[in-house]
């Protein structure tokens, strides 16, 4: 994971007039509350984000994987992330020898994927997670900002999968991107997105019940690596616009791998429970529609 201390315009200050975090609009309502700060939606762009009134903690990236048991995070979510890399890294145009660049690397198992399918992968991230000797020197551990301002090097593909949510100014971060990204580029990028059954069933239970324990936690609120932001295909579009990157397809993929989900469970009636579960969530698809990948190209420069 990756993430990025905010500039003074991004918190939203006690009584402050609030804006929306991508689109600026001030055409935006509190949603829901929640002890990380009040979740807000903007009209315009539908997005959906949280108005904090200070800083996130220091450390937010390395803390993410002291939060969590790791041995198991990876048993599960390795196999299940490296396919869909793997599925979506295969429709680009380019492959054979275009340089790749991972944004929020984490245990580099998008680099990985990508050198197996001929591109010459690298990967970006700040915090602790431990990666493949094979890896050596193609991860580097720094923030997205540092790494702007120190690189002359731009990449054919980069790729930022469930980290763009994690940043507290996601504009500054698209045009960072930006600069990373050569004439021509294509970027892929990957959100929870508001517009899936989980978190429409979530609000759902907000209005009816009061009950904001799923919002919570598709928030991502009881880590310490939050999300900040909860897109759709319309801020995701309306930040890609505001740098001239223009979108070639979009497509959902499912959130989580139900037929072996219950390996990540510590207790052992829930992993019984899950592996009776599992399989039926799985044919329902009920959550196919809560992981949005966006892939986006950027136009080439004729005046160069």
């Amino acid at each position: 994971m990756i993430s990025e201390m905010p500039t003074p315009s991004s918190l939203v200050k006690a009584g402050a007039f609030i804006e929306c975090r991508v689109c600026g609009s001030s055409d935006c309502h509190e949603s829901f509350s929640s002890y990380r700060g009040s979740v807000y939606h903007c009209k315009q762009c539908r997005l959906y984000f949280v108005g904090m009134s200070e800083a996130p903690p220091l450390g937010q990236e390395s803390g993410f994987y002291s939060t969590i048991d790791e041995e198991r995070y990876k048993e599960y979510f390795r196999p299940f992330r490296s396919d869909q890399y793997r599925y979506v890294l295969s429709q680009l145009p380019s492959r054979r020898g275009a340089s790749l660049l991972d944004i929020g690397a984490s245990y580099g198992w998008m680099v990985e994927v990508g050198n197996n399918l001929g591109f010459d992968s690298f990967g970006l991230e700040p915090g602790s997670a431990s990666y493949d000797a094979s890896l050596e020197g193609r991860i580097f551990r720094e923030t997205l900002e540092n790494f702007c301002a120190r690189s002359k090097r731009k990449f054919d593909v980069i790729t930022i999968w469930h980290v763009l949510e994690h940043l507290p100014d996601p504009v500054a971060a698209m045009g960072q991107i930006n600069s990373l990204l050569e004439d021509g580029g294509t970027l892929v990028i990957a959100v929870p997105t508001s517009d899936g059954w989980m978190f429409r069933l979530a609000l759902l239970l907000n209005k009816l019940f009061g009950s904001k324990h799923l919002l919570n936690e598709l928030f991502y609120f009881h880590n310490i690596n939050m999300h900040f932001t909860y897109p759709n295909i319309e801020s995701v579009d309306t930040l890609l616009q505001q740098q001239k990157l223009k979108i070639i397809s979009a497509i959902t993929l499912e959130a989580f791998d139900w037929k072996t989900i219950w390996k990540r469970a510590t207790s052992p009636y829930i992993r019984i429970g899950l592996k009776l579960l599992g399989p039926l969530i799985a044919t329902s698809g009920f959550t196919r529609r809560e992981n949005l990948v966006v892939i986006a190209q950027k136009p080439i420069d004729k005046k160069r």
